[in-house]
């Protein structure tokens, strides 16, 4: 029997893409699937729901994996879809948010560059109040969260970046040279072309270095998984390709092909070094007292 015969609960332990949105983002994500080996194993009651399953061997042990795309912009959009998905798979113990951001750091972070969530900064927006030149922000409106389960996974995806992905010179403009970036991603419910909005927000929060519109949401919708299932915690993981500058946005679409491919390519690297690392194992296994670990209200 070959893999894509084999059904997804013979698979140990599972992984999830999620993709926002559904053109570029979820064909290059599936497209480097096929790419790494993967095989396509779709079932009918999935493939209905616009869920593709895929399998794959790593170690001597089975691996199944889910994509799916985010149809529409914005948190809640995203909140809804990510536990639609969970509750149509078999629960992935890692989950995958891949797509395109803003650079908000110009003078580092650059088109076609990739940024792995080491945290998301959320600003929930509760309140927005003031007549000058910058919109102010109620002060506790923005939510911290570390990503993974461990400092050893941060670790393991800090090396790894490092050595796949040694920095290269190169400018601001696209080309085929990228960089992988290990830090914050900044995520709320607006598109922004406004460098008055971007020096707002590099003055609060100067370690963000993209924007996008889906984390907060993806990560709100797994904690909230986490603590109604309790037998597997799942994990969620942030990955964004740069496909434009949040201070003057432009839309060039050979860019956000590249950026959303190069952020899959990430993604699914990461996935399977982590299979390999024996992190799925480690994850899927958890004690609950790990549910909610890095989770929590920032003070700035």
């Amino acid at each position: 029997m070959s893999l894509s015969q084999r059904r997804g609960d013979e698979a140990e332990f599972s992984i999830g893409f999620l993709t926002a949105l559904v053109s570029d983002e979820l064909i290059h994500c599936e497209a480097i699937l096929a790419a790494h080996g993967w095989e396509a194993a779709d079932l009918p009651e999935l493939s209905m729901v616009g869920i593709k399953r895929w399998v794959k061997s790593i170690d001597g042990r089975v691996i199944a994996a889910y994509s799916m795309a985010i149809g529409t912009m914005g948190q809640t959009a995203s909140a809804l879809e990510t536990m639609a998905f969970l509750g149509r798979c078999r629960r992935p113990t890692i989950v995958f948010l891949t797509g395109i951001a803003g650079s908000l750091r110009e003078d580092k972070v650059y088109k076609g560059d990739v940024v792995v969530a080491r945290s998301t900064r959320w600003r929930t927006q509760n309140k927005i109040f003031g007549d000058d030149g910058c919109d102010q922000y109620r002060p506790f409106d923005n939510i911290l969260r570390e990503s993974g389960a461990s400092s050893d996974i941060s670790r393991l995806m800090q090396r790894h970046l490092a050595e796949k992905y040694p920095h290269r010179d190169r400018n601001a403009e696209w080309q085929e040279v990228w960089n992988a970036h290990y830090g914050e991603i900044y995520t709320w419910d607006y598109v922004i072309n406004s460098q008055r909005v971007v020096r707002k927000i590099n003055a609060d929060f100067p370690e963000s270095l993209c924007v996008e519109m889906e984390a907060g949401g993806f990560l709100g919708a797994l904690d909230r998984a986490r603590t109604m299932t309790g037998d597997r915690p799942m994990h969620g993981y942030v990955v964004r390709g740069i496909s434009d500058y949040a201070a003057r946005k432009d839309k060039e679409k050979n860019v956000r092909a590249s950026a959303s491919k190069n952020a899959a390519e990430v993604a699914v690297g990461l996935a399977e070094l982590m299979c390999r690392q024996g992190m799925l194992t480690r994850l899927g296994k958890a004690a609950l007292q790990t549910v909610g670990l890095g989770n929590k209200r920032s003070q700035n």
